[in-house]
């Protein structure tokens, strides 16, 4: 599968899925907001680092 999936593998799916969990998180009241965007920034920065636009990330899903 890495000749399928590249460099990345699943990675794009995990970072959307990491920001769905902490926006859940968030509504159901487990983390506040502040919290949940310091990690949010962080995961998108990666995915900056990592995609070269959102349809190289959604394809990558």
């Amino acid at each position: 599968m890495k000749d399928v999936l590249g460099s990345h593998g699943i990675e794009a799916w995990d970072q959307g899925r990491q920001i769905t969990l902490l926006r859940w998180g968030m509504g159901a009241g487990y983390i506040s907001y502040d919290e949940a965007l310091e990690l949010i920034k962080t995961i998108v920065e990666s995915i900056k680092a990592n995609y070269v636009s959102w349809t190289d990330f959604i394809s990558s899903k």
